[in-house]
């Protein structure tokens, strides 16, 4: 759901809660209240021990696979799988709980019934 506090606008949902900004955050505030979906590639999460709250995503790692230079990981938020590329030198436990900053330029918000881009 698109949230409006104050004049900063957040993405809200299960398991998750992040501030948008710029032409996106004006694009969800012109579609109003109702719901959208959330689309983020994995190679614009980036792994963010420190980060904000409000601009990272908490993921707990199910899945983690080695493919060479980085690491393919398969997170929950939520009821959702999410998957995010980390650089394999990084240690990971299967259960543990992740933070990843989310580059702003690679949020991506639809419609929730036409499936259009805002």
């Amino acid at each position: 759901e698109i949230e409006d506090r104050g004049g900063a606008v957040f993405i809200k949902g299960e398991g998750f809660d992040l501030k948008i900004e710029g032409p996106k955050a004006e694009a969800a505030r012109v579609h109003g209240s109702r719901h959208i979906i959330l689309g983020i590639r994995p190679s614009d999460l980036r792994y963010s021990p420190d980060a904000e709250p409000d601009t990272a995503l908490s993921l707990a790692v199910s899945v983690s696979e080695y493919v060479g230079a980085q690491s393919v990981l398969i997170c929950k938020c939520g009821s959702a799988d999410v998957m995010v590329e980390l650089a394999s030198d990084t240690p990971v436990a299967l259960g543990q709980t992740l933070n990843f900053a989310a580059n702003p330029s690679g949020v991506h918000l639809f419609d929730a019934d036409s499936e259009n881009a805002l």
